[in-house]
């Protein structure tokens, strides 16, 4: 039974003036019966059958169904009112144009899951003469047919209701009565109320007219005192919805009708997810990773380092982080004067005299003629690196030396050559010197050693880094600052010939006042010995005035001179002097009173001399040692301060990976001799990371508002489908299983074809880049983690996209969406 107690609808069209199409409607419908409203078009009748239906909602008032309010139902109970209890019949038809005639009726019965729906079917069609019509496509019928359809669609599921509008608009005289008498039997059970012109038609069937007028009821008459008994309704359970099949087919036929637009959409979404992928494997590159690659892949057992500061000097804290993360290293000592292989003077032992052969060498950039530096061999021995000598032998004393292969390749090809003959050397008179005569060649060393060329040694570095002019001198320094330029000498060569000697020194002030007169100077700069070393030799006694017998780093041991030197410069006059009477009692007492003084510590590497930190330094004691006696840690101090006798430092690569030597790049600075392709591939890198992370933004924003186009563009053709299906009383769920439909097929298509692109796409990008042609490794490369980036971004673009416009679409009254409006 269904109940409406002043019932009124208003339409609030935007900017218009608002239209009521009822009010107060007061009317009571049986359970059973034949009832017809009747009235002109625009009277409100489809608006009436709309609210009864659960199609459109009422403005004012209330709707009982079976004595329940439905003022406050959810839309879902909506779904299961229309799928279970109403048969409804559009004056449009509302089929499914793309489907057969059974298709059509038989959808009414699968949303309620009725397993023997053919007999139900079949049954329901031959009721509207359209049984031999079945299997045809509805688009292949005429109006009256599709009216049919429409009839059989409503009945075959055994409704509570049926409610029709102008059933038999389009049909003739003979099966417009066929029709109503169907519907008056169908009445016998069922409330069924129908909208119709034809006053002779309701007259001759009709149980109840219901005349409207401008949307409110002017006549109600009853044409039969029949007694209509209400039967008992079981309750049914709910709808369980569309199966999977029609799902799948009412999707896919979706599709079909604007492929031109999903062909594109795919095409979009290949060029997103393809970006997306290149950015992702671009995105990953770093020169720091590019340079470790190239080492890993590389020959070289040894790797230079350089620290990047302003003196770029190592220090000793630098050598114990180097030995505390594990890395074998040997440093390249560097020697104070200039060292040169050419202007050799006269060679003993050679065929002839080495000198310049050709005057313009040093206007040759890309070659050398200055070595880098000094490596112990037993250093390179104790790393576990092996070179392989070329010609000669290795250097067995302080007096012999070995060169680089690409020393010597620079001295055969520009850099020194052979008299021929006479006293002098002539360019006319003269020749290359050859491999085998460098053996045994002199260098000269700190102006006036001579060492001899013993060997030649390959350092494994592929010749094609100097066999082509650099146009950068920068990019050649950096590559010569590894070992591939320097000499090879022994372990005693390195530590004896060459000059290096850090002095620890205290400072404090040169002069000091002599009445108001004249100023003399005082005792300047003190050389000092650390205390722990000076202890080993056993000579010199300490006489501890504090009583601890230990020395921090601010406390300091002088000699009784010094001392009184110290006392005579405090006061700005001489007060003191080693005949003061009780003089030793004065200076246990000044010390006893914690006397002290500032200073500057200095050290002095290679006689220049540089300020370390100023300090206030307490005299605790007197030594007869000839030097102040400080802490072993402020002597600890110049060696973390002061430089070691290198700026580069050469690491064992063997037992490095990537994250290590990423790691050494990061805290110093690899010089690797692959520098200048590095910085060429790298370049072109960086270009390649850029556009390839911008086409990644920019394709991704363009896929989005094509598939948001694409799927609003669908959507919105299928207003009339999406509405005859909630007509139906199918829920919004499945609408939207329907349309995800597209989505999966969408999202599928485009991850599989844009992942099968990535990768060739990804190795022309690397082949572009000369990585693994000048490296030999790969610069850009797609990971597990890209695919599974790319199937979750397609995934999500497509679902969000479709899920945004059906959740608007679905917002629309279901009449509003039959009627596209």
């Amino acid at each position: 039974m269904i109940e409406l107690r002043n019932v009124s609808k208003t339409y609030k069209p935007s900017k218009r003036v608002a239209v009521n199409a009822l009010s107060n409607i007061n009317l009571l419908f049986k359970e059973k019966g034949f009832v017809v409203l009747t009235g002109e078009s625009g009277s409100g009748k489809t608006t009436l059958l709309n609210i009864l239906a659960g199609l459109d909602v009422y403005t004012q008032g209330d709707m009982l169904i079976d004595g329940i309010s439905t003022k406050r139902i959810k839309e879902k109970t909506w779904d299961e009112y229309r799928n279970k209890r109403v048969g409804i019949v559009f004056q449009n038809y509302s089929l499914l144009e793309e489907f057969s005639v059974k298709k059509n009726v038989s959808l009414a019965l699968e949303l309620q899951r009725i397993s023997d729906k053919k007999d139900w079917v079949e049954w329901a069609l031959d009721k509207v003469n359209m049984y031999d019509c079945m299997d045809k496509r509805v688009n292949k019928l005429s109006g009256g047919q599709k009216q049919r359809v429409a009839i059989a669609r409503a009945i075959v599921k055994d409704p509570q209701i049926i409610l029709a509008d102008e059933p038999t608009g389009n049909l003739d005289t003979t099966n417009s009565e066929e029709i109503f008498e169907l519907l008056k039997d169908l009445s016998k059970e069922h409330l069924v109320v129908v909208i119709t012109h034809n006053v002779e038609l309701a007259n001759k069937y009709a149980d109840r007219i219901i005349r409207l007028v401008d949307g409110e009821v002017v006549e109600d008459t009853k044409l039969t005192n029949e007694l209509l008994e209400e039967p008992t309704k079981e309750k049914s359970l709910p709808p369980k919805g569309l199966k999977v099949s029609s799902i799948l087919g009412l999707g896919l036929s979706s599709m079909a009708k604007q492929w031109f637009r999903l062909l594109a959409t795919i095409m979009m979404l290949i060029v997103m997810l393809t970006s997306i992928g290149i950015a992702l494997g671009v995105s990953r590159y770093s020169k720091n990773s590019l340079i470790a690659e190239a080492i890993i892949q590389g020959n070289n057992s040894l790797l230079p380092i350089n620290k990047y500061t302003e003196d770029n000097v190592f220090s000793k804290e630098d050598e114990k982080w180097l030995k505390a993360n594990g890395y074998k290293c040997i440093p390249i000592i560097k020697n104070d004067n200039y060292l040169v292989f050419n202007r050799y003077g006269v060679a003993t032992g050679v065929n002839g005299s080495i000198g310049l052969f050709n005057e313009e060498i040093s206007l040759k950039k890309y070659y050398s003629m200055q070595p880098n530096g000094f490596v112990a061999i037993e250093d390179i021995k104790e790393c576990g690196c092996e070179y392989d000598l070329v010609k000669g032998a290795w250097p067995s004393n302080s007096f012999e030396v070995c060169i680089t292969k690409y020393s010597a390749s620079v001295l055969m090809a520009d850099g020194a050559g052979v008299r021929l003959s006479g006293s002098t050397l002539d360019l006319e008179d003269s020749r290359a010197i050859t491999m085998d005569e460098i053996i045994g060649a002199p260098v000269r060393v700190n102006d006036n050693t001579l060492v001899t060329i013993t060997g030649i040694v390959d350092t494994k570095l592929d010749d094609k880094y100097f066999d082509a002019k650099k146009e950068n001198y920068e990019e050649l320094f950096e590559e010569l600052k590894g070992i591939h330029n320097v000499i090879f000498a022994t372990k005693a060569f390195v530590d004896n010939v060459l000059t290096f000697n850090p002095i620890l020194r205290i400072a404090y002030p040169a002069f000091a006042m002599v009445g108001d007169l004249y100023m003399f100077r005082a005792q300047g700069n003190a050389l000092v010995y650390p205390i722990d070393k000076l202890q080993k030799m056993g000579n010199y006694t300490y006489d501890f005035m504090n009583g601890d017998k230990i020395l921090d780093e601010n406390e300091i041991l002088v000699s009784k001179g010094f001392f009184i030197s110290l006392l005579n410069e405090r006061a700005g006059r001489i007060d003191y002097s080693s005949k003061t009477e009780n003089i030793d009692n004065i200076i246990r007492s000044e010390i006893e009173s914690g006397f002290s003084f500032s200073s500057t510590v200095k050290s002095s590497l290679n006689n220049e001399t540089q300020d370390i930190k100023s300090i206030t330094l307490k005299v605790v004691g007197i030594t007869d040692a000839q030097r102040p006696v400080v802490s072993a840690s402020l002597n600890d101090l110049v060696d973390t301060t002061i430089a070691t006798r290198s700026t580069t430092y050469l690491v064992a690569v063997n037992n490095l990976d990537v994250d290590s030597l990423i790691k050494l790049n990061e805290t110093f600075g690899i010089a690797t001799s692959q520098i200048y392709d590095i910085n060429s591939v790298s370049n072109r890198a960086n270009q390649v990371k850029v556009l390839g992370v911008l086409l990644g933004i920019l394709f991704g924003v363009l896929s989005i508002i094509t598939m948001y186009d694409f799927m609003q563009s669908t959507i919105k053709g299928n207003y009339r489908h999406i509405g005859i299906l909630r007509a139906l009383g199918t829920n919004k769920k499945d609408i939207y299983l329907i349309y995800s439909v597209e989505v999966i097929v969408l999202a599928m298509v485009s991850i599989v074809l844009a992942m099968l692109a990535l990768n060739p796409i990804m190795q022309y990008l690397d082949s572009s880049s000369y990585a693994q042609e000048k490296l030999g490794v790969s610069l850009f490369e797609t990971r597990a983690i890209d695919y599974v980036l790319i199937v979750i971004v397609g995934t999500i673009v497509t679902f969000a996209s479709a899920i945004v416009v059906m959740h608007l679409s679905l917002k629309r009254t279901i009449i509003d969406l039959i009627y596209k409006k």
